[in-house]
C-alpha cells in the first residue's frame, strides 16, 4: 500500500500526521496540499488500471492524467482532452467586490467558460464541447442564475463548440 497522505504505517509519524490531518481543514491545508495528499491514489490507481489494460492486451486510455490543466485520453488513433476546472464562489469570484462592484451570472458564465476553454488552449487542443462546473452557496439568488446558460452559449458560440449540460 502506498504512503498515502504521507501516513505510511510502519512509521512512527504515522499516528502524529494522521491526528494532524483529522484536525486539518481544506482551507487551513490549501488546494496544492490537497492535491498533494491525493495524488498518490490517483497514480497508483491509473498504474493499476494500465496493469489490467495490458494483461488483456489493451493499450492505456489515459496519456496525461492528474495534475495537469487537462486529461489525455486515447484512442481510435485520435486524442481527446477533457477538463472540468471548477469556479468556488469565494475564491474565484465574489458577489460583491471590496471595491464595489457585483459579479453576477452573466461575469461568472462568461469567466468559467473562458477558463476552462483556456485549459484546453495550453494543451493545444482544439475545444469541440465544454463543461462547467460552479461551486455556489446555497443562499445563491435565481434570478443571478438566469443568464448562465445564455453567457455560457455565447461564449461557446465565439469559439465555435457546443456546450455540454
Amino acid at each position: 500500500m502506498g504512503d498515502y497522505w504521507g501516513m505510511n504505517p510502519r512509521t512512527k509519524k504515522h499516528k502524529a500526521r494522521e491526528s494532524s490531518l483529522r484536525k486539518s481543514t481544506l482551507a487551513q491545508l490549501g488546494e496544492s496540499r490537497v492535491l498533494q495528499l491525493f495524488m498518490p491514489m490517483l497514480d497508483e490507481h491509473n498504474r493499476s488500471v494500465i496493469q489490467v489494460a495490458s494483461a488483456h492486451g489493451q493499450e492505456p486510455v489515459l496519456e496525461v492524467g492528474p495534475g495537469d490543466d487537462c486529461a489525455v485520453l486515447t484512442g481510435d488513433n485520435r486524442r481527446t482532452v477533457i477538463t472540468t476546472d471548477t469556479l468556488v464562489h469565494g475564491q474565484d469570484f465574489l458577489d460583491i467586490w471590496p471595491a464595489g462592484p457585483r459579479s453576477g451570472g452573466y461575469e461568472v458564465g462568461w469567466k468559467a467558460t473562458t477558463q476552462n476553454l483556456a485549459d484546453i488552449a495550453a494543451m493545444g487542443a482544439e475545444p469541440v464541447s465544454l463543461f462547467v462546473s460552479l461551486s455556489l452557496p446555497p443562499g445563491t439568488p435565481m434570478v443571478g442564475l438566469k443568464t448562465l446558460p445564455a453567457v455560457s452559449s455565447t461564449r461557446c458560440m465565439h469559439a465555435a463548440l457546443q456546450s455540454v449540460r
